[in-house]
């Protein structure tokens, strides 16, 4: 059997260049498959149906956006900041902070407002996302 000493040694340059450029066209193993991108709303508990609600962008992992609560009708909080990296979002409101991860086989955001768990929320997709309709505190 002939051996050619200098296509064995290109081989793994070969080699090395393939993985190279398929590693570049597929994109991050690590980028999301699924978008937190959109609105979202949570039932806060209580007999006065108090909800939050996050209106959210992303771009890569980074998650950015803003939420907001209501209760009986009237604004709790609103545009407060939410930000994080893909799964996890945070954002404080009235000095209590919500800290959740996208759970992708639901489709949900899953969290506790408060340490360890004052309030748990679990936000699903919805049309609203900045509490549209609610009165301000009189």
């Amino acid at each position: 059997m002939h051996f050619d000493i200098a296509t064995l040694k290109s081989k793994p340059r070969l080699l090395l260049i393939a993985s190279a450029v398929a590693s570049i066209s597929c994109g991050s193993p690590t980028e999301p498959s699924t978008s937190v991108a959109g609105n979202w709303t949570a039932p806060g508990g209580g007999t006065l149906g108090r909800y939050f609600q996050l209106s959210l962008t992303q771009t890569g992992d980074r998650v950015s956006g803003v939420a907001c609560s209501a209760e009986a009708g009237h604004l709790v909080f609103r545009d407060q900041v939410v930000e994080g990296d893909y799964p996890r979002v945070t954002f404080t409101g009235l000095g209590v902070t919500f800290s959740g991860t996208f759970e992708a086989d639901r489709d949900q955001i899953a969290g506790n407002y408060g340490a360890p768990s004052l309030l748990q929320l679990r936000f699903v997709r919805s049309e609203g996302g900045r509490c549209e309709g609610a009165n301000p505190l009189p």
